[in-house]
């Protein structure tokens, strides 16, 4: 679903970091109502295992309150893995890919901020995991999912066509809902 941005928000996607999109609000804040910031980022990490303090770094030095990782590969009962990439003052929900290494789900955030998980789960072609995120000020929610397809290889031999069909599946389900 395409997201509309008011005409007194400008995009300036002149960004230190080419992922990253920074959105400037006009001076004018007439018919808005003050509500929470909420700083997001996303990591494709392939294994956090020896990554945890350069993401904690980022995360502290960036003021990230919502940070989502693909291909986090910290498999289940990974408690010093998964404490290590906490920084202080988060949570970290973890969703490792079943019967296999690699891959995964992960996200953290402040815990002030309290998600709801709405699904997690895995097709063949992809895994996503799905959240409402209660915004302060705001009688509305923020609605993720983030999707993660692994490429296509010996080990993953899933054609773009199965993720087509499944992802499509999937969207006609959301915007069911919606």
């Amino acid at each position: 679903m395409p997201i509309s941005v008011p005409s007194q928000i400008a995009v300036d996607c002149k960004s230190v970091h080419s992922n990253l999109v920074q959105v400037k609000k006009s001076k004018s804040t007439a018919g808005y109502q003050k509500c929470q910031k909420l700083n997001l980022c996303y990591f494709n990490a392939q294994s956090v295992c020896n990554k945890t303090h350069t993401i904690v770094d980022y995360i502290s030095d960036h003021h990230i309150d919502l940070c989502y990782i693909t291909e986090s590969w910290i498999q289940d009962g990974d408690i010093v893995t998964e404490e290590e990439l906490k920084p202080n003052g988060f949570d970290l929900k973890n969703f490792p890919r079943n019967g296999c290494t690699g891959g995964g789900i992960a996200l953290l955030y402040k815990e002030s901020i309290k998600p709801k998980l709405v699904s997690a789960f895995e097709r063949s072609s992809f895994e996503c995991t799905e959240w409402i995120i209660p915004v302060q000020g705001v009688s509305d929610v923020v609605r993720l999912v983030v999707v993660y397809r692994p490429p296509y290889s010996h080990v993953h031999p899933i054609p773009v066509s199965t993720f087509i069909t499944e992802f499509s599946e999937c969207l006609l389900s959301w915007q069911m809902v919606l």
